[in-house]
């Protein structure tokens, strides 16, 4: 007599059953049918990634990090930060509380003894874009920041990080000849499909809105 294998007992007990799992198959062919039609070209891949890009660009615009501001146990830091911001710009401490969204440390707080007294940097989210670019601006002469030896810095992506980091040394070559250079803002494009089979990345254009560029 042929032993009964996992599953057969219910099978041939139930009538409908054998059916109802064929109806299941054919949903689940249907689907990977349609999973493998929505195939991208490395065109549309490039544009993707250029978009998710964009987006996290746009969202970091009404950001600023903090640096170099020493850490304490039972610091307040938003309103620590909301008092250093009053001295950067003629705004009350009422209305910065409004503008400023959030601000918090970033990272994992370390142990003192291992952590090679790295300070972990401030961010701060405003509420308005314009606050922003006004304490950015105007953080690089305030007093209070060359008091506190700390440095506002605008919150770059990890691709225009990357980027910017690559195109430094060309600045430091430009200003040990003397002349006045610095990174500006533009867009990475994508160039049409080759047939190779390497992904190109294009070139750098003068176009703000992302990226970096040497400006001389």
């Amino acid at each position: 007599m042929e032993p009964i294998r996992p599953g057969q007992a219910t099978i041939n007990t139930s009538g409908q059953a054998p059916l109802l799992y064929l109806d299941q198959l054919a949903i689940l062919v249907v689907k990977c049918a349609r999973f493998r039609s929505c195939s991208y070209s490395v065109e549309d891949r490039h544009t993707i990634k250029a978009s998710c890009e964009d987006y996290s660009r746009y969202k970091r615009r009404w950001n600023l990090r903090v640096i170099g501001l020493p850490e304490k146990d039972d610091e307040t830091i938003r309103e620590f930060i909301i008092g250093i911001l009053t001295q950067i710009i003629p705004m009350s401490m009422d209305h910065l509380r409004v503008t400023v969204d959030t601000v918090h440390r970033l990272g994992r707080k370390t142990n003192p003894a291992t952590s090679n007294n790295e300070l972990r940097a401030v961010m701060i989210k405003f509420g308005m874009c314009t606050v922003q670019d006004e304490v950015w601006k105007k953080s690089k002469d305030a007093k209070v920041c060359k008091d506190l030896h700390i440095s506002f810095k605008e919150d770059f992506s990890k691709e225009d990080r990357l980027a910017r980091a690559k195109l430094w040394p060309l600045v430091q070559e430009a200003r040990s000849r003397g002349r006045r250079a610095y990174l500006t803002a533009s867009e990475r494009t994508f160039p049409k499909r080759t047939d190779s089979p390497e992904p190109s990345y294009g070139h750098w254009s003068r176009k703000p809105g992302a990226g970096a560029d040497v400006r001389t």
